[in-house]
Order: structure tokens, then sequence, then C-alpha cells
């Protein structure tokens, strides 16, 4: 399979923007080795995971407040048998344009909780990725603790917390204070992710302590007492698959604008002897009319540690008006095959340069299961490799040893779903192995299909219909609209539809990967030559790609081609300014943003991305550049005055993937959301809006699967879409038509190349 170097480059700026916002966004956490089972008493077998179906409902069982504990928003559970004290309001520091805010502070007989906020942390503070050959940047990372009157010290037993990397917040938990201490002193000794000495360290910040108002929100916590999890037998024994859920719910909380669920999934035993991980892949709610319900992680509540065969979960759900009971699913369940071994290796010759590409296609047997390796890919950190195995594989470990001393990674992982397709990484903060090197694969991924589910419902609840969606059209293409139209309507492109498609794919013999046109009136093909990442002007006169010297430019009325000096084959996800003069671009070699002029002069950075990644977005008009910028609730889509450097921050997304794009004109914006972002949705939402008014539209919505970098036509009344389909040999992806006026959507025939551009 070739890969298409849009995702190479993908992939490699997702290292630098994880899909959740994470208080450590550098490669390193995005290749985290996985962890683990470590005693599963699972026998590698040929088997066929058939599907596991066990229903719980929570009817008839014991509800009962608990150990007079109570839940307080954004402090969390706390034991209300003693009096409660409480920072009475927020504490500000400010220190060379730093904020650094106390918004809670709360003591009980069972914990101290403390919570803060700090933002405008500056950019040139930020310590910043390395990449291969460097040596990794200093870096602070989080350890505060609070001083005691008598000197003495209290450290964190547990906190959890989000990063933007210009500002962070955490809420940490301590000890309970001892008698009679009413005031203490956070230290923050420095910033999450800043360098040493360049931001104020040693922060202190006084707290006093007074008793809680009488007012103060104190809910109960409701305890339930329901099916027992699943035994998975004693030691020795593999029983035969349970018959409980592997979900229970132990706690609720009612809020005023919802319920808070707590509980634990366990590992269960199949027939064939594999014990899953706890850990789920993913969770789905629904009402009794199998609608969504709307569902976010509730982070204030402080979980018990689980272990090798349970998880803890919580999650709140919004809105209390529904079609009781709710159903919580899980569809599947992970086990990991330990016993699992197999080893090959590859040579990446004497001086292997980031992203340099190998072709492997070497098969394996592990535990029973074909795997087959595809190729290795370079990284600036160490090597990706590629897979695919049978059905059902959705993930291995890496290793590498090589022919001098072994050098162990600090860090690997991957990714992957439940078709066989995943890849799995190494990642290195030194030296990264070269030459011939052993590759030793182990820690075999299987789905084990369910699904398994539970009922839930508040005690004397009457079932309710909620309230109508708010008129107006609404999605286009959601999980159960897109399997119907693949099967019904044609792969076709409609008549009259206008300008050219640019294409990534192979030239008519399959001998050379490049760039093609596509003319729609006639048909008409034709291969222009081996590059990536095709775009076409707004004027549709020449196309900018990336070839192995750099940019290249290639006119169509001329069929020359000119190199832009001093770009690189590292330069990617091109964008054209609406006058097609200008090209803005991501420079993947050197962490910077880029533009230069469509002729190759005045070479201009934007913005330097080795502290912070700001996704290309587009441009607003010839004088305005889009992009990304991290904030506290997601990234800002910010706009760039490239005559002052001048910023304006227009909206924020709560996706921070970069999926976000201008039409060709600049009057129009297609951005993903995710998870718990507009309309409460729990899948990934595509959405678009005019740039001047912001009115966002949903027009696809796929739970748990991503929409990357959808296509503007030219007049801006369609839109081309990447959506799942296993049915594709290739990259089982299918692009299809979205005509936005009256949400039609036409799958597109195979055209011998995935469609990069659109052009008049």
């Amino acid at each position: 399979m070739k890969r298409a170097y849009r995702d190479v480059l993908d992939a490699a700026a997702r290292q630098h923007l994880p899909d959740d916002t994470d208080l450590f966004p550098r490669i390193a956490a995005r290749l985290e080795r996985r962890s683990s089972l470590q005693a599963l008493r699972a026998r590698p077998a040929v088997v066929v995971l058939a599907a596991l179906l066990s229903v719980g409902l929570l009817s008839g069982v014991v509800y009962a407040v608990g150990r007079s504990l109570g839940y307080i928003p954004g402090v969390g559970i706390v034991d209300q048998g003693s009096a409660l004290r409480v920072v009475a309001e927020p504490v500000v520091l400010t220190r060379e344009g730093i904020t650094l805010t106390v918004t809670q502070g709360l003591a009980s007989s069972d914990k101290t909780v403390i919570t803060y906020r700090v933002e405008d942390i500056p950019e040139a503070a930020l310590a910043k990725d390395f990449r291969e050959g460097q040596t990794p940047t200093p870096r602070c990372t989080l350890y505060d603790f609070l001083r005691l009157p008598d000197g003495t010290t209290a450290s964190p037993t547990g906190g959890q917390g989000r990063g933007w990397r210009l500002g962070f917040e955490y809420r940490w938990t301590f000890d309970p204070l001892p008698e009679g201490v009413n005031e203490v002193t956070l230290i923050v000794s420095c910033l999450l992710e800043t360098m040493p000495g360049a931001a104020p360290e040693n922060w202190e910040v006084v707290l006093a302590f007074v008793p809680a108002p009488p007012d103060l929100t104190v809910v109960p916590v409701v305890e339930i007492t329901s099916s027992p999890p699943p035994d998975l037998g004693t030691a020795g024994e593999v029983p035969s698959t349970p018959t409980p859920s592997p979900i229970t719910i132990e706690q609720t909380i009612e809020l005023d604008d919802g319920y808070i669920l707590i509980g634990s999934f366990h590992s269960i035993s199949t027939d064939g002897g594999i014990v899953t991980s706890p850990d789920v892949r993913s969770l789905l709610i629904t009402d009794a009319d199998g609608r969504e319900v709307p569902h976010n992680y509730a982070d204030d509540v402080d979980l018990p540690t689980g272990d090798e065969h349970t998880s803890t979960w919580a999650y709140k759900i919004l809105g209390k008006v529904h079609a009781w009971p709710l159903t919580i699913a899980v569809d599947a369940l992970e086990a990991t095959l330990p016993e699992a071994q197999a080893s090959f290796e590859f040579d990446t010759g004497p001086s292997p340069q980031t992203e340099q590409h190998w072709s492997l296609n070497q098969d394996l047997q592990l535990g029973g299961y074909n795997v087959r390796v595809l190729d290795a890919i370079r990284t600036p950190v160490g090597y990706t490799f590629s897979f695919r195995a049978d059905p059902g594989v959705v993930g291995v470990g890496v290793d590498l040893r090589g022919p001098e001393e072994y050098v162990p990674p600090y860090g690997g992982g991957g990714g992957g779903g439940g078709d066989g397709s995943f890849s799995a990484g190494v990642a290195y903060a030194d030296r990264i192995p070269e030459g011939r090197l052993t590759v030793d694969v182990r820690n075999l991924t299987v789905i084990v299909a369910g699904p398994w589910s539970i009922q839930w419902e508040p005690e004397g609840a009457t079932s309710q219909v909620p309230p109508a969606t708010p008129a107006g059209p609404g999605a286009c293409v959601t999980d159960d609209v897109w399997p119907g139209t693949k099967a019904s309507v044609p792969a076709e492109i409609p008549a009259g539809l206008p300008g050219r498609f640019i294409l990534f794919g192979p030239n008519p013999d399959g001998s050379l990967y490049g760039v093609s046109t596509l003319d729609l009136d006639n048909e008409g093909r034709r291969f222009l030559g081996e590059g990536s990442w095709p775009i076409i002007s707004p004027d549709g006169t020449k196309i900018v790609y990336t070839a192995d010297s750099g940019l290249a430019v290639y006119d169509l009325a001329s069929d020359e081609v000119v190199i832009l000096p001093g770009t690189d084959a590292s330069d990617f996800r091109m964008v054209w300014s609406p006058d097609s003069t200008q090209i803005a671009f991501v420079r993947s070699g050197t962490n910077q943003l880029m533009r230069i002029n469509a002729d190759g002069s005045d070479q201009q950075q934007v913005r330097d991305n080795s502290a912070i990644y700001h996704a290309l977005v587009g441009w607003a008009d010839n004088t305005h550049l889009l992009i990304t910028e991290p904030g506290p609730e997601g990234p800002y889509v910010q706009s760039i005055d490239l005559a002052d450097g001048s910023t304006q921050n227009l909206f924020t997304m709560s996706s921070n993937k970069a999926d976000t794009v201008v039409s060709q004109d600049g009057q129009w914006i297609a951005f993903t959301n995710s998870p718990g972002g507009m309309l409460g949705t729990q899948g990934n939402g595509l959405y678009i809006s005019p740039l001047d008014a912001f009115e966002p539209r949903l027009v696809a919505a796929l739970h748990g699967r991503a929409l990357y970098f959808p296509i503007w036509s030219p007049d801006n009344r369609w839109l081309i879409l990447g959506l799942p389909d296993r049915d594709d040999p290739v990259d089982e992806m299918a692009q299809v038509l979205v005509e936005l006026e009256t949400c039609r959507v036409i799958p597109l025939p195979d055209l011998g190349g995935e469609v990069y551009s659109w052009g008049r």
C-alpha cells in the first residue's frame, strides 16, 4: 500500500497536537507506552471473538445516602462528618504579567482540596520540542506542596488538570489539615512546561481557611447496591463467560443540571480463555428511545485506584429530562496476549533521515494471528511501523535491538482500529538505533466484541421526552445516514459539477505516485508529475505541491514547473491567498509556519512552532492569515495581520485537531468539534460557518470517528469529506460529496487517487 504523504505529515503534526487537551503535549506523550495487564491468564489461540451480551437493569436496587458523603462542584466528594472550612474568596498573584489564581480551597476531615489556574505564560518561556540530535530542553513538571505554620510540608495525594501551553489549571488533593491549622502556604516551585529561569518560580500563595458559609452547595451522594461484578474464578481457573455485566454503578449524585454516575468497569473471561482489560475503548449512553445522551467526564471526582481487573469511572449526564431508563453500553473490550511474540529484521542504512520510508512487507505469526509488517518510517525521535493483521487485532508493542549496545526507549505506542490496520512506534531521548535492527513484536492486543450494557434511572423517575431539536437543518452525514447512502446512492460525479479535481495518486501504469488533474466537464485526467499535497490556486491557474527538492508551482497554461527557492521537502499543508499571489505552509523540518509569494520572493516566518503548535487554517483575506492558538476552553481560531503581526481571536473550538479549513474566497470556515462540544454530541462533529459571523451549522456527526480536512468547492456549494469505508482496499476511506444547501450525499467513484483540492 502506498501511503499518502498527507498521512505521514499529518501524523507528524498530530504528535504535537494530541486529540485531547493534555498537560504534557509533547511527542513523548503521543508515544506513551501502552501498559499491559501483569497477570493475564490468556492462552494464545486462534479464536473468533463472538459477540457477548449482558444487560443489567438497576431496578429494585437499594438506594441509600452513604456515610454523610457530599459533593461540592469543583471540589468533589467530601466527608461531612466534621465542619468544613473554605478559602473565602479567590486569591490572585501576578508576576511578570503571569497570573496565578487559587479559585477554590476546602478542608474537610478526610482531605484538603486546592484548585488553581495559571494564565498568560509567554510563549518565549516555554520549553521547545527537541528534534533528532538535539538535547531535550529542561522543563518544569508540576510538584506543588503545602507549607504548614510549623514549617513542615504536605505533598499531594492526588491531582488532575489540563493545560493549553500558555496556561493550565490544576486540582490537588492533600491529606486533611492538622487540628487547629487554618492557614497554609501553597508552594508552586515552577510553571508547567516552562524552561528553568524563563518564568517566575517559587510562587508562595497564603491561604486562610474559614468556616464554610451556611449556603455552601453540598449535594448528597447516594450509594447503590447493584449486581456483583463478574467472577473471574480462583487462581488457575479460566471460567466460562459470566452472565453479569462488566459495568457496575456504585454512586449517584443529583445536580441542578444533570446527574453524576460513579462506577467501575471489570475484566471478563471469554470461553476461549482470554481475560480482558478493564480499560474501556469507548462508551455510549442512550435513552429509552435510542437517542444519544450527552455526557462529560466528572473530572472533580477523586476515583479510587483500580487494579488489573477493575477501573473506575465518573460521568456527568447533561440534563435531567430524558426518556428513562438510560443505557450505558460498552461495545468492545481489549485483551493483551503477553505470550504472543515474534521478531523481524530491517536495515536502516548508515544515515537514515527523518521521514525516510522503508517498505518491509513481512508476515509474522503472533498467538495464532496473522500480522503483516507493511512499512517503517523514521520520525524525529525514533521509528513508527505500520501493520495489517487479522480482524480484531488492534495493536502490538515494539522494541528495537541494534548492532551496538541496547538503547532503551523512553516511550512508545501507536494506534488503530478493530479493522486490523494499526501502527506502533518507539521514541528515544538521545541516541536512536541505526543499521541492521531486530524488531521485537509483542503484547498483541485484540478486541473482544460486545456489547455489554447496564440500565439506570433516578429513583421515582418518570419518562420524559427531551425537548425537540432547535429548528434548522440537522447533520447531513451521520452513522445512520452514511451506510444507507453507500448502499443506495450510485458512486458517480454529478453532471454539471464545475471545475477540476486535483488528485494525489498513481500514474496510469502505477509506476509513479504524484499529482493529477481531473477535468469534471469531460472527465479527462492528466498526470503532472511526482509530488504530494497538491493544492490548486483560487484562480485555477496554478498548483503548488511538495516535491523532493521543495515546493513546486505548476503553471497549468504553460506546463512549466518552478521550485520555490528556500523551500524543502518537509514543507506541506499549503494554502493559497484568495488573490492567488501568496502561499502559506507548514515547515515540519524546523517547526515553523511560513509564507512566500507565489513567484518565490519574500519568504517569511509567521510563527515558530517549536514551543506551541499553531495549526494552519487558511486566509481571511490577502493580508490576514488564520491559524489556531491554544486557549483555556479549546483552540482559538486566530487572525494574524501580516503587515504588523497583530492578532485577533475569532472564536473557540473544543477540538484541537488540525481539521479547520477556510473556503478559497475566505468567506466560510469548516471545522471539527470534539466530544462534549457543540450540541452535546459525543462523536466528532464537522461544522461550517460564515467567517464574519460565527453561526455554526452541523454538517457531519460520526460517533468516535475522525473527520480530516474537508475540501471546499470553488463556489462553496459543496464539501468533499473522507468517511470510513472498510470496503476500500487501499486506505479504508471513501470520499463523498455533500451538497450543503440540500444535504445531498453522493459517494465519489474510484478516481485513481485521492482528491486534495478543487479548482475552477
